[in-house]
């Protein structure tokens, strides 16, 4: 067993926001959110709004021996915020992650304070960008119902969802096991 930390990225959009995250059924974050507070208009126009961790929490995942998929839950308690990409922990370990051929290592803004995370979306560790790929999120609901019912299409890798006070977003994380020294 080993602590992982998951970043659950995205966007800001009120001095106001708050939200209540559990996962697994426990609740690891409730409060107002810290972000940089970033109008809406500035993501759409590409106006240089990066998305950000707007909630990160460490958790003792049961095996990192295979990839184990947990529970997600972010309500919306107030102001307005944009639920993005979820990022997982790979390892702490430069020696590992370097170990591995320079066009597969992780590298770059998947770096952050020594923790080398795994790319989001549905490549890489979590499947080959086919159509049949899933990517770190599934089984995605916004306030019980799928995305696709409010103009949201495809499998949802790299998307963020708008949510406002009183919307609450669902999903299953995938978590893949630990990087481990290439052979």
């Amino acid at each position: 067993m080993a602590t992982r930390k998951i970043k659950i990225r995205g966007y800001n959009h009120a001095v106001n926001s708050a939200t209540t995250v559990t996962f697994d059924g426990v609740e690891i974050f409730s409060g107002a959110l810290t972000a940089e507070v970033i109008d809406e208009s500035d993501v759409w126009s590409g106006e240089g709004a990066n998305p950000v961790a707007i909630v990160e929490f460490e958790y003792n995942n049961s095996d990192d021996t295979q990839e184990t998929e947990h529970s997600l839950q972010i309500e919306i308690t107030a102001g307005q915020i944009r639920a993005g990409n979820i990022w997982v922990e790979a390892t702490r370990d430069a020696a590992i992650a370097n170990s591995y051929p320079e066009n597969e290592r992780i590298s770059g803004d998947f770096v952050v304070d020594g923790i080398y995370y795994y790319t989001f979306g549905d490549g890489g560790v979590y499947g080959d960008e086919s159509e049949s790929a899933l990517p770190e999120r599934t089984n995605i609901l916004i306030n019980d119902a799928e995305p696709i019912s409010i103009g949201y299409e495809g499998n949802f890798s790299g998307m963020d969802f708008l949510l406002s006070a009183g919307d609450t977003f669902a999903c299953t994380v995938r978590v893949p096991k630990i990087l481990e020294t290439h052979s």
